[in-house]
């Protein structure tokens, strides 16, 4: 890729810098199939009771993800030069893609003794810019660790954001760490694909800075955080054409990127963003599915949802913290809506906003505008993804004389058609409407 040849080139001007327990039968990234939607795990990093990571794993492969992300942590991996901890990762590594689950590996936040900061604990983690040179040497050995099974790797996390670049962002440092990074990673693993730290997409000053400063080259796939919470997904123009729409801004005189959502979510309960907790847990699952399907129809490639589990101050977990961060017996209703979107839309692609449809019936007031239809096509079947901002009926165009509907929950049942209509009740709750092609 055109990243590999710019790489190889700024390490000869840049700088010059001076076996993985598996399974019986390796699995090697390229052999797990392509899924598009996924979950920020960090069962390594944050939820790392060595004795139960068995349990987490399951709990991914149950919910359907086909992706997972992965915090490598250098201050956790490397809490003093030269003494590395790799116990947690090797055996995560190992259960998650015995599952044949994909990880996005985030190459994340430095100890004290990497970074010039005077006030920074000498094994704890800062968020200070570190050495460009000695993290991307560590860069490389997690992915030369790693490279038969983990391709894709994110180069920080947020950079943009003040909570994790002190003392605050500064897109010219970050543009020096990527670039410095990539190039090393490409050393140990041409083939690898690099992912731009999530940023926020509402604001594109960041972004082009790193263009300006000539890192554009430096990483393959545009990655975003398109939290709106407590907005909808629908509100102020919708999370997903806004985004996208800054994004390809930046694109058309930049160059072309696919575009990754690593993060999106609404937590249920007070946190961070939404100190009143204004999102119950019930439209915390249909926002899940909803910001999805919008995302996927916006082109956005791969969709992950923060996160598996709740912190102690936030509540976007598909699980509920329960009685600490080792217990996954508390799952919220996204789990499921998580699993169901998994069943319904793995391998399929968007087609078309539809707008083939009447509103009828007692509820009037459901205009046109507050309906959305989004049409996937997958193999033999299509799946029209239908919701309403407002409750009330609809008549869609049917393809065939009868659908099968499958509920935000996974119950299903038939649907005969009127004429040519399918006769709906929609509302804020998500249904699949699956017809032969």
């Amino acid at each position: 890729m055109y990243r590999n040849h710019y790489v190889l080139l700024l390490l000869l001007i840049v700088f010059t810098v001076a076996t993985v327990p598996m399974s019986a039968v390796p699995i090697h990234a390229n052999d797990l199939a392509a899924s598009e939607f996924g979950v920020n795990s960090h069962i390594a990093s944050r939820y790392n009771n060595y004795h139960l990571l068995e349990w987490a794993a399951d709990v991914l492969d149950q919910s359907g993800a086909g992706w997972v992300r992965e915090d490598f942590h250098w201050f956790w991996i490397e809490p003093e030069p030269g003494r590395f901890q790799w116990e947690y990762y090797d055996r995560m590594v190992e259960l998650v893609h015995a599952r044949g689950i994909n990880i996005i590996g985030v190459l994340g936040h430095p100890p004290g003794w990497a970074t010039p900061h005077p006030h920074d604990g000498y094994s704890d983690v800062s968020f200070y810019e570190p050495n460009a040179h000695q993290f991307a040497a560590f860069a490389r050995q997690v992915v030369e660790r790693y490279r038969n099974s983990i391709t894709h790797w994110e180069i920080w996390n947020e950079p943009d954001n003040p909570q994790f670049w002190k003392p605050a962002p500064d897109p010219i440092a970050y543009a020096r760490v990527l670039s410095a990074t990539s190039a090393e990673i490409s050393l140990v693993a041409p083939e690898a694909n690099i992912l731009l730290g999530g940023i926020n997409p509402y604001d594109t000053a960041f972004l082009r800075t790193i263009a300006e400063a000539g890192a554009w080259w430096s990483f393959d796939i545009l990655n975003i955080h398109p939290y709106v919470d407590p907005a909808t997904p629908e509100d102020n123009g919708g999370m997903a054409g806004t985004a996208m729409a800054n994004m390809q801004s930046v694109m058309n005189w930049a160059g072309q990127k696919p575009v990754w959502v690593t993060e999106y979510g609404w937590s249920a309960r007070p946190s961070d963003r939404d100190p009143a907790g204004s999102t119950t847990e019930d439209e915390q699952a249909s926002y899940l599915v909803r910001g999805a399907a919008l995302l996927r129809a916006a082109g956005v490639q791969r969709i992950l949802w923060y996160s598996i589990k709740d912190e102690v101050h936030n509540g976007y977990g598909l699980l509920r913290f329960a009685s600490n961060y080792d217990d996954y017996n508390d799952p919220r209703p996204a789990l499921t809506a998580f699993r169901v979107l998994n069943q319904r839309l793995t391998g399929a692609t968007f087609e078309r906003y539809r707008y083939d449809f009447q509103v009828v019936g007692e509820h009037g007031n459901t205009g046109q505008q507050n309906v959305y239809v989004l049409r996937f096509v997958r193999g033999g079947e299509t799946i029209d993804v239908v919701w309403s901002l407002v409750p009330g009926v609809i008549l869609l165009t049917a393809d065939q004389p009868q659908a099968r509907l499958f509920n935000r929950d996974g119950f299903d049942w038939t649907v005969q058609a009127e004429g040519n209509r399918l006769r709906l009740y929609v509302g804020q709750t998500p249904l699949y409407v699956v017809q032969p092609r």
